[in-house]
């Protein structure tokens, strides 16, 4: 079976989910996060997709405050061995670019997709939004999408 078309989206953030059913590495695939300038922006970007036919329940809007406090919660959670495979396998520079996002007030727009045109769709939809950043997760590659606002 195609992981593509599989039942249950695995959301790479679960706000309140237990951290040891986070997997050790962070992998997503099939996936598109728009930063926006705020809560509010990125749940009307998450209304403008949902009003274009993407499914409510293929979106998700995480606000700076839910970043930092589920992030927090994360490094206090977990063990010897996640602190490891963490500290081998992501980047310090993503996680510090996010974190000052969700410091200024920034939300992420997350956006499950089962194809990759799928994500120029979402891109269509959010870019009136001013998002500041996009990064496509896909199937066997990751696109970072910096943008600047004139």
């Amino acid at each position: 079976m195609d992981s593509r078309n599989a039942g249950a989206v695995g959301w790479p953030h679960e706000t309140g989910q237990d951290t040891s059913a986070v997997p050790l590495l962070f992998n997503p695939k099939g996936f598109l996060v728009a930063i926006l300038p705020d809560a509010s922006t990125a749940e009307d970007a998450r209304a403008s997709l949902e009003s274009s036919g993407f499914s409510a329940s293929d979106l998700r809007v995480y606000s700076g405050e839910e970043i930092l406090r589920e992030h927090e919660r994360y490094l206090t959670d977990r063990g010897v061995t996640r602190t490891i495979v963490t500290r081998i396998t992501e980047r310090e520079s993503d996680y510090e670019r996010y974190s000052q996002w969700a410091s200024d007030g920034c939300a992420a727009l997350w956006v499950h997709l089962t194809e990759r045109h799928d994500a120029s769709r979402a891109i269509r939809h959010i870019v009136d939004h001013r998002p500041v950043y996009y990064r496509y997760f896909g199937w066997g590659e990751e696109i970072e999408i910096p943008i600047s606002h004139p």
